[in-house]
């Protein structure tokens, strides 16, 4: 069975406890310490209850219940490590590889095996550097899930208590924690040993922020005040910008200052597309840093001072970043998401800055330092929505028809994307406007393979109509767009929802306006509380003389 020893140091003048695998590798080389062993090989997780016990109580009474203890069960386990020489050469550079590629991550040791594997290293061999540098403190170890109480526990990785007892073919129980909130990113176990280690600051970096647009009056306020906030006592700050108003712009100029400080910056952001799309635009602004991106099913094992990453991916890092900006944070799903914050939370270094942006905030005004961009680039008011009455059914039936004024608009020359509020709803609205009003109409949904195929259809004027759900609220951007909302009165629709599909409209200087219907048969709270907010930032705009381009 997989067992650990818990182990304690014979010398008086330097008492030390510590962690052993049970294996034929399990030796210290060179540390001229005696070890004794003091517990039976037990599971990570078991291992690490009796060390804090251990660790609670005074060192002269736990030498004396520990051999009381032994001398009480007769059991012939207490016994010196044995030391072979000349192995910690051949030890030390694996484990210097090992140090390295752990700073700033939070990986468990079967990952840590699995890359010593591929670079051609025995199993024995990488068991044995994981020993030596679990003992030797080159990174700190815990255990993968940690028992709080009876059937209590706790993910050390993503901080879920949503764990529960499976049998374990790696150490033979029957009931091994096993964390069911993360396992995406591989299994993580109560006999898992989790390993990491902070980030160290880096050498500084020529990083010069490349623009290809000068900021507006609002943006080059926000970006100077970012600058000044990495200098204050605040660990964090918030930024409220209108749809399109160009927040991601920013930002940069305080990521820049970060990077030539040696600090490594984070970028994060929900939605795997919105990352995809942010890859380019990072790689034009910093065109002289190395960069990283980070989704579902890229490689991790890469590391750079600038990282693109979605927030579950976050979850792989601990202590890494000195600066962490995370965009869109109330869209799902890390709105709601303990997981996330938790991630989020512990890949920022101890007196890291942390940055959140969004164009639809949960609260506000909030208790940290805080700015608004009430004002697209262009300078034109928000388009504001207007309700259209609409006693329809959420079905596609023999009665289901289209306000008259949202269908005169959908026979016009631009471009609309129609939201609805469930998947099923998706295909049949589409068949139905292709049919009735005329116009060539796709489809897509968070289960359609070929969204962003049906996307450029529509750019590229293939397609006059997407029928869509939620899924493309956010990141999107198509020019002269207009939008229409059906069923706007469903529960499905927060007031955010509602504004982000407002904010496609009008974000191209060349079509600045446009039309956004909420199809419903009530006036909603959720539509209501999107109409003020939208309201409120073009009186922001207007009061700070921002509206130069349009008329409000």
């Amino acid at each position: 069975m997989l067992g650990f020893h818990v182990l304690e140091a014979m010398d008086d003048q330097e008492p030390r406890l510590g962690l052993a695998r049970l294996s034929s590798w399990s030796s210290y080389p060179n540390d001229h310490r005696t070890w004794r062993i003091v517990t039976p090989p037990l599971p990570m997780d078991e291992a690490m209850v009796q060390l804090r016990a251990m660790q609670r109580v005074p060192r002269k009474v736990s030498r004396w219940l520990n051999s009381l203890r032994w001398i009480t069960a007769r059991k012939d386990q207490i016994g010196v490590l044995p030391v072979r020489e000349g192995s910690a050469e051949a030890l030390l550079p694996l484990v210097q590889h090992v140090q390295t590629f752990l700073a700033g991550r939070s990986v468990s040791d079967q990952q840590v095996v699995q890359i010593l594997r591929q670079q051609g290293v025995w199993p024995a061999a990488a068991d044995a550097v994981l020993d030596y540098g679990s003992m030797h403190g080159y990174w700190a170890v815990s255990e993968g899930v940690r028992c709080l109480a009876p059937q209590t526990w706790l993910c050390q990785r993503c901080g879920s208590g949503y764990i529960r007892p499976v049998p374990c073919p790696r150490c033979g129980r029957s009931h091994c924690p096993m964390c069911l909130e993360c396992q995406q990113l591989g299994m993580i176990r109560g006999c898992t040993r989790l390993l990491q280690r902070p980030h160290p600051l880096g050498p500084p970096l020529d990083a010069v922020v490349n623009l290809e647009f000068p900021l507006t009056e609002a943006q080059a306020r926000a970006s100077q005040f970012l600058v000044n906030f990495l200098d204050t006592p605040d660990a964090k700050a918030m930024v409220w910008a209108a749809c399109g108003a160009g927040k991601t712009e920013t930002v940069f100029a305080a990521m820049a200052e970060v990077l030539r400080r040696g600090g490594s910056v984070l970028f994060a952001i929900p939605r795997r597309d919105v990352v995809i799309e942010l890859q380019d635009r990072l790689a034009k602004a910093f065109p002289t840093v190395e960069q990283l991106v980070l989704y579902g099913g890229q490689p991790w094992q890469a590391t750079a001072p600038l990282t693109a990453a979605t927030t579950h991916q976050v979850l792989r890092f601990y202590r890494r970043f000195d600066l962490v900006v995370l965009d869109e944070v109330d869209a799902f799903p890390y709105h709601g998401s303990q997981m996330l914050r938790h991630g989020m939370e512990r890949a920022r270094k101890d007196g890291g800055k942390w940055i959140e942006m969004t164009a639809t905030p949960v609260v506000w005004p909030v208790k940290c330092p805080s700015i608004t961009i009430p004002a697209r680039y262009h300078g034109h008011p928000l388009p504001l929505p207007k309700h259209l009455p609409w006693k329809v059914g959420a079905s596609v039936d023999a009665g289901f028809h289209l306000p008259a004024e949202l269908a005169a608009c959908l026979q016009g020359e631009q471009p609309w994307l129609v939201f609805v509020p469930t998947r099923q709803l998706c295909q049949p609205v589409a068949a139905w406007l292709q049919q009735n009003v005329g116009v060539t109409t796709g489809y897509c949904h968070s289960r359609s393979d070929q969204r962003q195929q049906v996307l450029q259809q529509l750019r590229q004027g293939q397609l006059r109509c997407l029928v869509t759900t939620t899924v493309l609220e956010r990141g999107v951007t198509i020019a002269n767009v207009q939008v229409g909302v059906l069923w706007a009165d469903h529960p499905v629709f927060s007031s955010r929802s509602l504004t982000q599909m407002a904010g496609r409209v009008g974000r191209k200087t060349h079509a600045a306006s446009g039309w956004v219907f909420f199809a419903a048969r009530t006036i909603s709270q959720a539509m209501r509380s999107s109409l003020q907010d939208i309201e409120y930032l073009n009186r922001q705009a207007a009061r700070a003389g921002l509206l130069h381009g349009g008329i409000l």
